[in-house]
């Protein structure tokens, strides 16, 4: 647990280092709503737009600060949407590779029963096109 007097934020301070003044204001004694309140104070005294990011943004909402600006709220739905399309495609990524295996296996088992009775297969896919092997 670090002091939260000695890393009170400035106009240089990246994101990670607001979180982390956020908790250390928690972590030192302080109620949850005394502690929004002076994060909120120094925020919106010395925070630039290039501070705000998503992972800020809804850690201070979980906290009831809302910081957002603009579109900010449409940015962190497109970011929420994108990360479900990402896990999407990951889960159907494991799918097609199961399916691929399965089709794998079926190719496989076949060509491993034409090479025991060759015969035996000309015969039967003649069987369906009314032909086969002349006896």
């Amino acid at each position: 647990m670090a002091d939260p007097r000695n890393n009170i934020p400035n106009k240089n301070t990246l994101a990670k280092d607001w979180m982390q003044w956020h908790k250390d204001l928690l972590s030192a004694g302080l109620s949850t709503d005394d502690a929004n309140n002076l994060w909120k104070a120094y925020w919106d005294k010395y925070a630039s737009r290039s501070t705000d990011d998503n992972e800020l943004r809804l850690y201070m909402k979980s906290y009831n600060v809302d910081i957002s600006k603009g579109l900010d709220g449409l940015k962190d739905a497109g970011i929420g949407f994108g990360q479900g399309i990402g896990r999407f495609f990951k889960t159907g990524k494991y799918i097609t590779m199961g399916v691929g295996a399965v089709l794998l296996f079926v190719i496989l088992k076949t060509l491993l029963n034409i090479s025991k009775n060759p015969i035996g297969a000309v015969n039967a896919v003649g069987n369906l096109k009314g032909g086969g092997i002349p006896k």
